[in-house]
Parts: structure tokens; C-alpha cells; sequence
């Protein structure tokens, strides 16, 4: 039992969801300017993946991206709240 969650951890999956850091892509432009417009794809990618955000904002790989200038932006265009650190415990 301690592998599967183990294996489970370490490919990304949280409760059946594919968290592979993929899916951030179509938001990197607006990660990264807080003024690009946020694509259709991004929205739909993060309202898809809600349970992989804490994750994404875990893994060192990705965490950057939800502290970029335009993480507020991502956030408030698709209506999906970032967490802070303390709603990922």
C-alpha cells in the first residue's frame, strides 16, 4: 500500500487526476506578463486540473510560476484561486 502511494506521488496523479506540469504551458505567457491576455486553454487547463494546483505550487519545478507578476492575473481571468502555502498543508 505504501508503494502505490508512493508511485502515485511521484507521477503526478491526485485522486485520478493527470497532474503532469504540461498542462501549465498555454499559461506561461500570462505567468510571466501580467498584461498578456490569459488564453482560452489556460483557463480551461487549471478549472480541468484544480486538484493538481497544490502540486503544481509543491514541486519545485513549478511553484514558480504561481509567485511570477502575472499568477494574479491567471488566477482572477480563469476564476480559479491560487493557494498560499498554508491551504496546501
Amino acid at each position: 500500500m505504501m508503494m502505490v502511494a508512493i508511485l502515485l506521488a511521484n507521477t503526478g496523479l491526485v485522486k485520478g487526476v493527470d497532474c503532469n506540469p504540461s498542462f501549465l504551458d498555454p499559461c506561461v505567457p500570462a505567468f510571466k506578463d501580467p498584461k498578456a491576455q490569459v488564453s482560452d486553454a489556460c483557463c480551461d487547463n487549471l478549472e480541468e486540473k484544480k486538484p493538481c494546483i497544490c502540486v503544481w505550487y509543491k514541486d519545485p519545478e513549478t511553484s514558480n510560476y504561481f509567485k511570477m507578476p502575472g499568477a494574479n492575473h491567471v488566477s482572477t481571468s480563469c476564476g480559479v484561486e491560487f493557494p498560499y502555502p498554508k491551504t496546501c498543508d
